[in-house]
Protein backbone atom coordinates (compact mmCIF):
# COMPACT_ATOMS: atom_id res chain seq x y z
CA UNK A 1 0.00 0.00 0.00
CA UNK A 2 0.83 3.74 -0.86
CA UNK A 3 2.53 5.70 2.34
CA UNK A 4 0.41 8.51 3.53
CA UNK A 5 1.78 11.62 3.62
CA UNK A 6 3.04 13.08 6.98
CA UNK A 7 1.90 16.36 8.28
CA UNK A 8 -0.12 18.51 10.98
CA UNK A 9 -4.02 17.64 11.29
CA UNK A 10 -6.89 19.69 12.77
CA UNK A 11 -10.09 17.89 12.95
CA UNK A 12 -11.71 21.47 13.92
CA UNK A 13 -10.22 23.16 10.94
CA UNK A 14 -11.58 20.51 9.29
CA UNK A 15 -15.02 21.07 10.70
CA UNK A 16 -14.83 25.07 9.86
CA UNK A 17 -14.78 24.63 6.16
CA UNK A 18 -18.49 23.75 5.93
CA UNK A 19 -20.37 21.94 3.99
CA UNK A 20 -21.39 19.00 6.11
CA UNK A 21 -24.92 18.46 7.64
CA UNK A 22 -24.32 16.10 9.89
CA UNK A 23 -21.26 13.96 12.37
CA UNK A 24 -20.91 10.80 14.26
CA UNK A 25 -18.40 10.90 16.49
CA UNK A 26 -16.86 7.19 18.21
CA UNK A 27 -14.67 7.48 21.26
CA UNK A 28 -13.75 5.25 24.19
CA UNK A 29 -13.34 8.44 26.87
CA UNK A 30 -15.19 12.01 26.96
CA UNK A 31 -15.26 15.16 28.32
CA UNK A 32 -18.10 16.12 28.21
CA UNK A 33 -17.80 19.63 28.51
CA UNK A 34 -15.12 19.62 25.82
CA UNK A 35 -17.39 18.36 23.28
CA UNK A 36 -20.24 20.20 24.32
CA UNK A 37 -18.42 23.70 24.42
CA UNK A 38 -15.64 23.37 22.08
CA UNK A 39 -16.52 21.00 19.41
CA UNK A 40 -20.40 21.01 19.52
CA UNK A 41 -20.32 24.75 18.92
CA UNK A 42 -17.87 23.95 16.18
CA UNK A 43 -20.48 21.95 14.37
CA UNK A 44 -22.85 24.09 14.93
CA UNK A 45 -21.78 27.36 14.02
CA UNK A 46 -20.51 25.68 10.83
CA UNK A 47 -23.78 24.44 9.34
CA UNK A 48 -23.71 20.75 10.69
CA UNK A 49 -27.18 20.27 12.45
CA UNK A 50 -27.07 16.22 13.58
CA UNK A 51 -24.35 15.53 15.48
CA UNK A 52 -24.02 12.09 17.46
CA UNK A 53 -21.21 11.19 19.58
CA UNK A 54 -21.19 7.25 21.00
CA UNK A 55 -18.99 6.34 23.90
CA UNK A 56 -17.67 3.33 25.74
CA UNK A 57 -20.40 2.91 28.43
CA UNK A 58 -18.42 1.81 31.47
CA UNK A 59 -17.00 5.71 30.70
CA UNK A 60 -19.93 6.95 30.26
CA UNK A 61 -21.70 5.60 33.72
CA UNK A 62 -18.46 7.08 35.34
CA UNK A 63 -18.92 10.51 33.88
CA UNK A 64 -22.42 10.41 35.48
CA UNK A 65 -20.75 10.38 39.19
CA UNK A 66 -19.61 13.96 38.37
CA UNK A 67 -21.52 16.96 37.91
CA UNK A 68 -18.71 18.45 36.27
CA UNK A 69 -18.23 15.60 33.90
CA UNK A 70 -22.15 14.82 33.05
CA UNK A 71 -23.35 15.65 30.11
CA UNK A 72 -25.14 18.77 30.22
CA UNK A 73 -27.26 19.22 26.30
CA UNK A 74 -27.54 15.45 25.40
CA UNK A 75 -31.37 14.80 23.96
CA UNK A 76 -31.21 18.52 22.92
CA UNK A 77 -28.27 19.90 20.74
CA UNK A 78 -26.86 16.31 20.01
CA UNK A 79 -27.70 12.32 20.31
CA UNK A 80 -25.13 10.54 22.37
CA UNK A 81 -25.37 6.51 22.61
CA UNK A 82 -23.22 4.75 25.45
CA UNK A 83 -21.78 1.68 23.76
CA UNK A 84 -21.53 -1.54 25.75
CA UNK A 85 -18.89 -3.69 24.79
CA UNK A 86 -17.50 -7.23 26.26
CA UNK A 87 -13.92 -5.29 26.97
CA UNK A 88 -13.94 -1.98 25.87
CA UNK A 89 -15.77 -0.08 22.82
CA UNK A 90 -12.36 2.05 21.75
CA UNK A 91 -12.61 3.57 18.12
CA UNK A 92 -11.49 6.93 17.68
CA UNK A 93 -13.38 7.59 14.16
CA UNK A 94 -15.04 11.23 12.97
CA UNK A 95 -17.20 11.33 10.32
CA UNK A 96 -18.49 14.24 9.13
CA UNK A 97 -20.73 14.19 5.91
CA UNK A 98 -22.57 16.28 3.19
CA UNK A 99 -25.11 15.43 0.51
CA UNK A 100 -21.83 15.20 -2.05
CA UNK A 101 -18.80 15.32 0.07
CA UNK A 102 -17.32 14.37 3.57
CA UNK A 103 -14.51 13.93 5.56
CA UNK A 104 -13.15 10.43 7.82
CA UNK A 105 -10.42 10.91 10.81
CA UNK A 106 -9.13 7.32 12.26
CA UNK A 107 -7.06 7.94 14.79
CA UNK A 108 -6.19 7.48 18.03
CA UNK A 109 -7.83 10.64 19.51
CA UNK A 110 -10.64 10.39 22.56
CA UNK A 111 -12.73 13.33 22.57
CA UNK A 112 -10.98 15.46 25.13
CA UNK A 113 -8.67 18.39 25.14
CA UNK A 114 -5.65 16.25 25.43
CA UNK A 115 -6.82 14.17 22.52
CA UNK A 116 -7.55 16.54 20.27
CA UNK A 117 -5.02 19.70 21.04
CA UNK A 118 -2.31 18.56 23.72
CA UNK A 119 -0.97 15.04 23.17
CA UNK A 120 1.12 13.21 20.34
CA UNK A 121 -1.93 11.78 18.33
CA UNK A 122 -2.16 9.62 15.16
CA UNK A 123 -4.81 10.15 12.82
CA UNK A 124 -5.85 9.19 8.85
CA UNK A 125 -7.67 11.23 7.22
CA UNK A 126 -9.63 10.86 4.36
CA UNK A 127 -11.44 13.13 2.08
CA UNK A 128 -14.39 12.16 0.16
CA UNK A 129 -16.26 12.78 -3.06
CA UNK A 130 -19.09 12.19 -4.78
CA UNK A 131 -19.61 14.69 -7.23
CA UNK A 132 -18.00 14.34 -10.92
CA UNK A 133 -15.29 12.94 -9.68
CA UNK A 134 -15.31 10.34 -7.02
CA UNK A 135 -12.67 9.60 -3.84
CA UNK A 136 -12.97 8.18 -0.32
CA UNK A 137 -16.04 6.58 -0.46
CA UNK A 138 -14.93 2.93 -0.07
CA UNK A 139 -13.50 3.87 2.94
CA UNK A 140 -16.25 5.98 4.50
CA UNK A 141 -18.66 2.99 3.84
CA UNK A 142 -16.31 0.52 5.31
CA UNK A 143 -15.99 2.80 8.38
CA UNK A 144 -20.06 3.79 8.57
CA UNK A 145 -20.96 0.05 8.21
CA UNK A 146 -18.47 -0.98 11.24
CA UNK A 147 -20.17 1.58 12.93
CA UNK A 148 -23.61 0.22 12.01
CA UNK A 149 -22.62 -3.20 12.99
CA UNK A 150 -22.19 -1.63 16.66
CA UNK A 151 -25.46 -0.36 16.95
CA UNK A 152 -27.03 -2.99 15.95
CA UNK A 153 -25.19 -4.96 19.07
CA UNK A 154 -26.79 -2.21 21.30
CA UNK A 155 -30.15 -3.79 22.64
CA UNK A 156 -30.90 -1.71 24.95
CA UNK A 157 -30.84 1.29 22.74
CA UNK A 158 -33.86 3.48 22.65
CA UNK A 159 -35.58 3.77 19.29
CA UNK A 160 -35.08 7.50 19.01
CA UNK A 161 -31.21 7.19 19.56
CA UNK A 162 -31.57 4.07 16.46
CA UNK A 163 -33.12 6.69 14.61
CA UNK A 164 -31.01 9.73 14.84
CA UNK A 165 -28.02 7.22 13.72
CA UNK A 166 -29.95 5.60 10.93
CA UNK A 167 -30.97 9.57 9.54
CA UNK A 168 -27.35 9.81 8.36
CA UNK A 169 -27.07 7.50 5.30
CA UNK A 170 -30.72 9.90 3.93
CA UNK A 171 -28.16 12.79 4.16
CA UNK A 172 -25.39 11.24 2.83
CA UNK A 173 -26.96 8.08 0.50
CA UNK A 174 -23.08 7.54 -1.12
CA UNK A 175 -22.40 6.42 2.83
CA UNK A 176 -24.54 3.13 1.64
CA UNK A 177 -22.45 2.58 -1.56
CA UNK A 178 -21.27 -1.04 -2.28
CA UNK A 179 -19.25 -0.35 -5.21
CA UNK A 180 -15.37 -1.14 -4.68
CA UNK A 181 -12.94 1.70 -5.41
CA UNK A 182 -10.34 0.02 -7.45
CA UNK A 183 -8.34 3.06 -7.18
CA UNK A 184 -8.29 3.14 -3.33
CA UNK A 185 -4.59 2.20 -2.06
CA UNK A 186 -6.39 2.20 1.77
CA UNK A 187 -8.48 -0.30 3.85
CA UNK A 188 -10.49 0.56 6.84
CA UNK A 189 -10.27 -2.20 9.52
CA UNK A 190 -12.55 -2.62 12.34
CA UNK A 191 -12.77 -4.35 15.55
CA UNK A 192 -16.79 -5.37 15.02
CA UNK A 193 -18.77 -6.76 18.85
CA UNK A 194 -18.34 -10.07 17.72
CA UNK A 195 -16.20 -11.90 14.62
CA UNK A 196 -12.33 -12.05 14.11
CA UNK A 197 -10.03 -9.77 16.32
CA UNK A 198 -8.16 -6.49 14.32
CA UNK A 199 -4.96 -8.94 14.40
CA UNK A 200 -6.75 -11.47 12.46
CA UNK A 201 -8.16 -9.24 9.98
CA UNK A 202 -4.92 -7.12 9.54
CA UNK A 203 -2.81 -10.10 9.19
CA UNK A 204 -4.28 -11.43 6.51
CA UNK A 205 -3.03 -8.45 4.28
CA UNK A 206 0.32 -8.87 5.87
CA UNK A 207 3.23 -10.90 4.01
CA UNK A 208 4.11 -14.23 6.12
CA UNK A 209 7.12 -12.91 7.30
CA UNK A 210 8.66 -9.72 7.91
CA UNK A 211 12.01 -8.16 8.25
CA UNK A 212 11.34 -5.39 10.79
CA UNK A 213 8.15 -4.42 12.87
CA UNK A 214 7.94 -0.87 14.49
CA UNK A 215 5.53 -0.11 17.02
CA UNK A 216 4.91 2.92 19.11
CA UNK A 217 2.48 2.79 22.31
CA UNK A 218 1.89 4.02 25.80
CA UNK A 219 0.41 0.83 26.80
CA UNK A 220 1.05 -2.53 26.64
CA UNK A 221 -0.60 -5.81 28.47
CA UNK A 222 0.45 -7.41 31.74
CA UNK A 223 2.71 -10.11 30.08
CA UNK A 224 3.72 -8.47 26.76
CA UNK A 225 1.02 -11.22 24.76
CA UNK A 226 0.36 -8.96 21.83
CA UNK A 227 3.94 -8.57 21.00
CA UNK A 228 4.27 -12.69 21.59
CA UNK A 229 1.52 -12.66 19.26
CA UNK A 230 3.15 -10.47 16.06
CA UNK A 231 6.77 -12.27 16.63
CA UNK A 232 5.16 -15.63 16.16
CA UNK A 233 2.88 -14.95 13.29
CA UNK A 234 5.06 -12.70 11.55
CA UNK A 235 8.56 -14.20 12.50
CA UNK A 236 10.81 -10.86 12.14
CA UNK A 237 14.57 -10.43 12.36
CA UNK A 238 14.11 -7.48 14.58
CA UNK A 239 11.08 -5.65 16.25
CA UNK A 240 11.12 -1.91 17.55
CA UNK A 241 9.40 -0.41 20.16
CA UNK A 242 9.15 3.36 20.86
CA UNK A 243 7.90 4.34 23.61
CA UNK A 244 8.02 7.88 25.54
CA UNK A 245 9.69 6.56 29.42
CA UNK A 246 7.90 9.46 31.25
CA UNK A 247 4.18 8.48 30.02
CA UNK A 248 4.55 4.45 29.07
CA UNK A 249 2.94 1.85 30.94
CA UNK A 250 4.51 -1.24 30.24
CA UNK A 251 5.35 -3.74 32.44
CA UNK A 252 9.20 -3.68 33.17
CA UNK A 253 9.54 -7.41 34.29
CA UNK A 254 8.39 -9.27 31.43
CA UNK A 255 10.30 -6.97 28.79
CA UNK A 256 11.51 -9.28 25.85
CA UNK A 257 14.73 -9.72 24.67
CA UNK A 258 14.83 -12.02 21.65
CA UNK A 259 14.76 -9.71 18.98
CA UNK A 260 13.04 -6.87 20.55
CA UNK A 261 14.61 -2.95 20.92
CA UNK A 262 12.94 -0.75 23.00
CA UNK A 263 13.59 2.80 21.94
CA UNK A 264 13.31 6.24 23.06
CA UNK A 265 10.51 8.25 21.06
CA UNK A 266 9.97 11.26 22.86
CA UNK A 267 11.40 12.69 19.79
CA UNK A 268 9.22 11.36 17.50
CA UNK A 269 8.01 15.17 16.94
CA UNK A 270 9.06 18.50 19.00
CA UNK A 271 5.38 18.54 20.32
CA UNK A 272 4.64 17.45 24.04
CA UNK A 273 3.12 15.15 25.63
CA UNK A 274 1.27 11.65 25.32
CA UNK A 275 2.85 9.39 22.81
CA UNK A 276 -0.60 7.18 21.97
CA UNK A 277 0.12 4.06 19.89
CA UNK A 278 -1.84 3.59 16.43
Amino acid sequence: MKLLETEWISITDAIRKGGYEASIITTFNAYFPFYEEVVLRYLLSNGCRHNILLMDKTQFNECLSSEDLSPQNAGFDYTLAPMKAKGAFHPKVVLLVGKRKGVLFVGSHNVTLSGWGINKELTTSFNISDGKEKFGISEAAAAWQFIENWVLYQTDLPSSIRDSINAIPRMAPWLNSKTVDNNSNHLFFGSNPTGPSLWEQIKTDLPSRAKRISIIGPFFDHSLDFIKTIQRDLNPDEIIIGIEPDTVHIPTDKLLEDKVKFVDASSITEKKGYLPGF
